[in-house]
């Protein structure tokens, strides 16, 4: 198993969920941070959702609220993403929020659950 410890950026530039992180078939990942930036000059908010490939499904599993220039963290503690999970994040308002995350990815043989 290799470990490779990677940022991604984002800017969400819509209201709907957008996808800014997918796992290969091949993959896991621990999510540390999904740092977020507010950039506009009114209050937003930021929805973390994660898209679970076993079930077929989407859940809510953070929401922030963002003041005028401000930056937080989405991600309250390591979030575990497997293989062919995503990240989705949802803006209240487009074009304001923008951040990273950051994460470890694991690929190569992880075994059976």
């Amino acid at each position: 198993m290799a470990i490779q410890y990677k940022n991604a950026r984002f800017s969400l530039t819509g209201t709907g969920q957008t996808t800014v992180l997918t796992l290969s078939v091949s993959s896991r990942a621990i999510l540390q941070n999904i740092q977020t930036q507010n950039v506009s000059s009114g209050t937003t908010t930021v929805t973390a959702h994660m898209y679970d490939s076993s079930v077929g499904n989407t859940s809510e599993i953070s929401t922030i609220k963002l003041s005028t220039m401000t930056t937080q963290n989405l991600a309250k503690g390591p979030i575990v993403l497997e293989e062919s999970d995503a990240l989705k994040l949802q803006a209240g308002t487009g074009n304001v929020i923008k951040g990273m995350i950051s994460y470890a990815l694991l690929t190569g043989d992880q075994g059976t659950a």
